[in-house]
């Protein structure tokens, strides 16, 4: 028997980056690690950077955020996503008014990018 070099106790995915993610029972991982893990991002208007909690500052709420798919993603594009709004709420990726509501959210003109 060779040496181990790590084990899993469960696999999860953040389909948002920065934002809390999903738990799975089995996932698969290519290239670029687990397939649809932060397939997605939030991009500030003004400065065009990526929200990034590592950023408390200036984005303190983000981590009350959470993501899950609502089917699976496939490796060429993103699938949609439902994000829970610290309140409780939902948004849909594919929501019209999807940026207006995570904006006001984050207090912060955002939009939502894959």
């Amino acid at each position: 028997m060779g040496n181990c070099v790590g084990a899993l106790s469960g696999v999860s995915r953040d389909p948002v980056k920065s934002m809390m993610g999903e738990a799975l029972g089995s996932s698969i991982v290519w290239e670029r690690g687990v397939l649809g893990d932060r397939s997605y991002a939030l991009v500030d208007r003004v400065t065009g950077r990526i929200a990034s909690a590592k950023n408390p500052r200036r984005w303190p709420t983000l981590l009350r955020f959470s993501a899950a798919y609502t089917e699976p993603p496939l490796k060429a594009a993103a699938a949609p996503v439902r994000i829970t709004l610290p309140h409780g709420e939902f948004v849909h990726s594919d929501q019209e008014d999807a940026n207006d509501r995570l904006s006001t959210c984050l207090d912060a003109r955002v939009t939502l990018r894959s």
